[in-house]
């Protein structure tokens, strides 16, 4: 038996799904305007590009920002940290935010200096980039680069004699006074200079007219002595 279907009842059928799909698109609407949760990580500016003695950590601990994207914090995200190519160590491997959206960690640099840089990042995919600036130590040795062993003319003028100042790393120490002293006769090119930005320091030596050895040492800071021989034919 065949039953049909009132057209009232088909009117409010019809109604009753418009109202449906009405309400599904208003969903997926709200859904697609939400904000996402931790979608902004950004480096505190005040913690970013600091300055630091390098195998140390920068004065003020490294701190980043989680947000949504209507700037609210985002406690409770974890923040993963990663040093790029051999640019130091951090203290944990990871940080979670916390009621100010803010994880802060303690980044120590690497022994070279240079300009080290590490990344910040969240579950998302998203991070951002912090550097840091690692400077050399305190000056530890002085050793001869080069210009030792030679044989010039008398009455010539040497090649340069060349010492440079590192600190306990091998980094160049810059601006460290070296004092120069010659035995055996001859002019130095001056009885004192600095290290440059490499941590070089160099003379040269006018040899008199009599042939003879010569040595010439420099002294940087309180460092030991370093000596050269030259000999004039």
């Amino acid at each position: 038996m065949t039953y049909a279907i009132p057209c009232r009842s088909l009117a409010r059928i019809a109604a009753f799904s418009a109202v449906a799909a009405m309400l599904a698109a208003c969903s997926k609407s709200d859904s697609a305007t939400s904000p996402t949760p931790g979608l902004m990580i950004t480096a505190d500016q005040s913690t970013n590009a600091q300055v630091a003695p390098v195998g140390t950590a920068p004065a003020r601990a490294i701190e980043v920002h989680v947000s949504d994207q209507n700037g609210a914090a985002i406690p409770g995200a974890v923040v993963t940290w990663t040093v790029v190519s051999h640019a130091g160590t951090t203290s944990v491997p990871t940080s979670m935010t916390d009621a100010t959206g803010t994880a802060s960690v303690t980044w120590t640099l690497d022994t070279l200096a240079r300009l080290d840089s590490m990344t910040a990042s969240i579950s998302s995919g998203v991070k951002t980039t912090i550097t840091a600036t690692g400077t050399p130590g305190a000056a530890t040795t002085a050793s001869k680069f080069s210009g030792d062993a030679q044989t010039v003319a008398s009455g010539a003028v040497s090649a340069p004699l060349i010492v440079m100042v590192k600190d306990r790393y091998g980094n160049g120490v810059s601006g460290i006074p070296v004092a120069w002293a010659v035995t055996g006769g001859g002019t130095l090119s001056s009885s004192s200079t600095l290290t440059d930005a490499s941590g070089m320091a160099q003379v040269t030596l006018h040899l008199s007219t009599t042939a003879g050895p010569y040595t010439i040492q420099a002294t940087a800071a309180a460092l030991a002595a370093v000596s050269f021989h030259l000999t004039g034919t």
